[in-house]
C-alpha cells in the first residue's frame, strides 16, 4: 500500500467514517426530478437526483423509478451523505429525454402494420382502377368506349421497419 491510501484508511478509522459511496436503496416516493429512498431499512434520503442536471435545469435525462423499486445511488458528497443520484434501475415508471417534447417513443411493430394496411388498401384501389374499364351508355353518336390505361399504377411498395427505426433508444 501506498502512503496516501494508509494515510486515509487511518483517517477513516479514527473518525469511523463510512467510505461507502454507491448504496442500493428502495424507492419511497418520487417527486418532480428527485425521489425519497431507504437504504437498508433504517436509513431514508430525501432529494435523491433523478437527472444530471444541477441547476435543476429540465433538461437531459429523467428517469423516474417506480415506487417500492430498487435503485442503486451515488454518494456526490464523497462520504458525506449530503448529495446524492440515482445511477442505475430495477423498475422504471417513465424516461423523459430534453423534456419530452416531442411526444413519445413509436411502436415499431405497431406502425408497420398499420403503414402496411394502408398500403394494402392503396394497392387493391390501384388494381380497381388499372382493370375498371369504362363503356359508353346512351344514344349512339354519344357512345364512346374506354379501355384500360396504356400506362398503368405500379404497386406502392411495403415499409420496412429499418427505413425508420433508430435502434439506438428502445424502450
Amino acid at each position: 500500500m501506498d502512503t496516501y491510501s494508509d494515510i486515509k484508511r487511518k483517517l477513516q478509522e479514527i473518525c469511523h467514517n463510512s467510505t461507502e459511496l454507491f448504496h442500493i436503496a428502495q424507492v419511497l416516493a418520487v417527486t418532480g426530478d428527485t425521489c425519497d429512498v431507504m437504504i437498508g431499512g433504517t436509513l431514508k434520503i430525501s432529494g435523491v437526483r433523478l437527472r444530471a442536471a444541477q441547476d435543476n435545469a429540465p433538461t437531459g435525462i429523467l428517469v423516474k423509478p417506480t415506487i417500492g423499486s430498487y435503485i442503486i445511488i451515488a454518494d456526490l458528497s464523497e462520504g458525506n451523505k449530503t448529495s446524492f443520484a440515482a445511477i442505475m434501475f430495477s423498475q422504471i415508471d417513465s424516461i423523459t429525454i430534453n423534456q419530452g417534447n416531442n411526444g413519445g417513443l413509436i411502436k415499431i411493430k405497431e406502425l408497420t402494420d398499420k403503414l402496411n394496411n394502408l398500403v394494402d388498401e392503396v394497392n387493391s384501389l390501384k388494381d380497381t382502377f388499372n382493370g375498371h374499364i369504362h363503356e359508353g351508355t346512351g344514344y349512339a353518336a354519344f357512345k364512346l368506349t374506354i379501355t384500360t390505361p396504356t400506362s398503368q399504377a405500379s404497386d406502392v411498395s411495403k415499409f420496412k421497419k429499418d427505413d425508420y427505426e433508430d435502434t439506438k433508444v428502445k424502450h
